[in-house]
């Protein structure tokens, strides 16, 4: 039965590490761009949309490409948050979720 305990045990500190990391994860604030910075969108951790910066310069362009710069601001920032929590939930016992078979990338928090 020893065995049985230390699973339990291993099991516990596996889920308290991965609470730690939500929260963590919940607090963090990314930042996207495109146009070379002439937008820029910060994101928090649980993906919402946090700030949209315009530089004055681009509010002369087309509308369409404000359009485009914008939605490649928030998918930028969206790569980046995703790469942020696969890097913090790699930290969880050497890697061992992802050795598992578990969507580092796509976790629900």
């Amino acid at each position: 039965m020893k065995d049985f305990g230390d699973m339990m045990n291993q099991a516990k500190a596996l889920q308290e590490s991965l609470s730690t990391i939500q929260d963590e994860i919940k607090n963090i604030s990314v930042e996207g761009e495109s146009g070379a910075g002439l937008v820029k969108v910060a994101i928090s951790g649980d993906s919402k949309v946090r700030e949209v910066t315009l530089d004055p310069d681009i509010l002369n362009e087309e509308k369409r490409v404000i359009e485009e710069l914008l939605a490649g601001a928030v998918n930028d920032a969206i790569n980046k948050l995703e790469a942020t929590k696969t890097e913090k939930m790699k930290s969880i016992g050497g890697g061992l979720l992802g050795g598992l078979g578990f969507p580092l990338g796509k976790m629900p928090f």
